[in-house]
């Protein structure tokens, strides 16, 4: 006889023993699964549905971005961005519009504005003030990778705006407005920064105005000065010349020419060492002081004057303000096609975070498992008695 008969058949003996316990027992068990799973509907249809989902934000394309190359490559801009950076590229943009939307004034805005948040009865303005910057931070802002997919596109480094929320649909409008709002402030921004550059620029071209002004006026009084220095010196020779009759001038060096000039003190003639300018003559003398006198307009006279004027001028014609404002209104900051980041809410949808199905499902077999420990503890009572 084989000795693992007997066993075999016990084990067939139990076994039997315990399906026949099972049915015997079957309305207890039916009876725990059924209030487990009514308590379980019950829990669902009281409890609110917790809705999450996300969105995800990605740098604008390199065709887009090249709409600011004209103005990343202006003088001016180049000269307040740096050399080796751009004013405008997708990589700010991002970097700008994260900043804003970390500030989740936008958020909060859009919670008061789409009511997703409401003022409780006898609520203070305070404590209404802080429910509202709670909920905005259920917006969670995080930057992913995907170095696994084959699309390079999705292989970059994106930001995702988490949600999870009991008003899905307040919850979406909430962010679509949020997204909006963020994005009107980098464009907002980034004028005030251009405006900020030109009114530097406005600025120091005014400046350099004034000191171009101030050398004028420096210039011209010094030659005023020379001017009544000369007068007087030549007065002075005049009379030398009354008082010795001498109407024609004489050279008393007849190897040289004379070379009148009024460049210094006319004290002598220019060109002919140490002869007196009295020597020229009254008639010499008088013509010189006529042409002094009949001078209006300076500026011929002095080399360094001219220079400035020049310089002041090219100033005054520097259009560089308005080239730099065209080149601003030919990119999308000029119109309401600024983007600074992309993203598409269409997809976006917020999902259950708990499943009805599942849950009532996992309420059955958790009540079927239950109902079977307990006619268990039941009968090995009974067998014990």
């Amino acid at each position: 006889m084989n000795p693992e008969q007997p066993k075999k058949n016990n084990d067939e003996i139990e076994l039997v023993d315990l399906m026949r316990s099972i049915w015997d027992g079957k309305w207890i068990i039916s009876g725990i699964t059924a209030v487990i799973f009514i308590i379980a509907l019950i829990y669902l249809l009281i409890t609110p549905q917790v809705y999450k989902g996300n969105v995800e934000i990605f740098p604008i394309s390199d065709m887009e971005a090249s709409n600011y190359a004209e103005l990343n490559n202006s003088k001016l801009i180049k000269a307040f961005s740096g050399k080796d950076s751009k004013f405008i590229d997708s990589k700010k943009l991002e970097l700008l519009f994260v900043q804003e939307l970390r500030t989740y004034e936008g958020l909060e805005a859009s919670i008061i504005e789409n009511m997703y948040i409401k003022k409780i009865k006898d609520e203070t303005e305070l404590d209404f003030l802080f429910r509202i910057k709670k909920a905005a931070r259920s917006f969670t802002i995080s930057k992913i990778e995907n170095r696994q997919s084959n699309d390079i596109f999705k292989q970059q480094a994106k930001l995702v705006l988490s949600v999870t929320t009991l008003q899905p649909d307040l919850a979406i409008k909430v962010i679509s407005d949020a997204l909006v709002s963020a994005n009107e402030s980098v464009s907002t921004k980034l004028k005030a920064n251009i405006e900020k550059i030109l009114q530097a620029y406005s600025n120091s071209s005014m400046q350099k105005l004034e000191d171009l002004g101030m050398t004028t006026k420096r210039l011209l009084k010094k030659e005023e000065l020379t001017k009544k220095a000369k007068l007087t010196s030549l007065s002075e020779q005049r009379s030398l010349a009354e008082a010795l009759d001498m109407d024609e001038g004489i050279l008393l060096s007849k190897n040289s020419s004379i070379e009148p000039s009024i460049s210094e003190p006319a004290t002598s003639v220019s060109g002919i060492t140490g002869q007196p300018f009295f020597t020229m003559g009254l008639t010499a003398i008088d013509k010189e002081i006529k042409m002094l006198l009949s001078r209006k307009d300076p500026l011929i006279f002095i080399d360094e004057l001219i220079a400035v004027e020049l310089e002041k001028d090219e100033i005054l014609q520097d259009k560089t303000i308005n080239r730099i404002k065209k080149l601003v209104s030919a990119t999308p900051m000029g119109s309401d096609k600024f983007k600074s980041i992309s993203y598409d809410l269409y997809p976006v949808v917020l999902k259950k975070n708990t499943s009805f199905l599942k849950t009532l499902c996992l309420s059955i077999f958790l009540g079927g498992l239950i109902g079977i420990l307990v006619l268990f503890i039941r009968n090995a009572l009974i067998y014990k008695e």
